[in-house]
């Protein structure tokens, strides 16, 4: 299917988070507290101090890359954005970290190895911040986890840095990079050093 995707309206109250409103929430309640706004001078700017860069990738998006690149949904369930979005992303009410994290296997390797894939979330995570009015981000994520065996690490901190740049020179915010060693694997931190 080569028809793009954009966010609906709902899907900008929470852009490129795992969080999707189902119709027992209220969208008024998360309206309140994730509504996009545009940047102005006047209203108050925000600093988000921790958010994983691989957990902030928008649906569309991901839908979008997915459908390029043939990747089906499980057991021959139809492509549709509906469909996909429970494979992407949890209810407004997450029950642990388990529910959460088992999201990921699904969607990461949607852009994992993939350096243009990487570059473009990266732009439109700082679109995404500068439209909720955050003029300073430190997001955070494991370069390993993104390489999918293609990619060196080090490619995918030069794809990732690319879409920031050019996202904060157009949105005139600023995002700063942690990278991150997964505890389970000491060895990418022999890498590091």
């Amino acid at each position: 299917m080569d028809k793009e995707y954009e966010d609906s309206e709902e899907d900008k109250i929470l852009p490129g988070t795992l969080i999707h409103l189902d119709e027992k929430s209220s969208p008024s309640a998360h309206q309140s507290l994730h509504h996009r706004h545009s940047l102005s001078l006047t209203s108050p700017s925000l600093v988000e101090l921790h958010i994983h860069f691989d957990g902030s990738f928008r649906h569309s998006t991901l839908f979008e890359l997915a459908q390029k690149k043939g990747i089906q949904l499980p057991n021959g369930m139809e492509s549709t954005i509906e469909n996909f979005l429970p494979y992407i992303s949890i209810q407004s009410v997450c029950q642990s970290l388990v529910e959460f994290l088992e999201k990921f296997p699904f969607f990461t390797p949607i852009v994992a190895g993939d350096v243009e894939a990487l570059e473009r979330v990266a732009y439109e995570f700082v679109e995404d911040q500068a439209i909720q009015d955050v003029l300073y981000t430190e997001t955070r994520y494991s370069p390993h986890y993104l390489t999918a065996g293609k990619l060196k690490p080090e490619d995918v901190i030069e794809a990732i840095n690319h879409g920031l740049q050019r996202g904060m020179k157009e949105f005139h915010v600023d995002v700063r990079t942690i990278l991150c060693c997964i505890r389970q694997n000491p060895e990418w931190y022999v890498e590091t050093n």
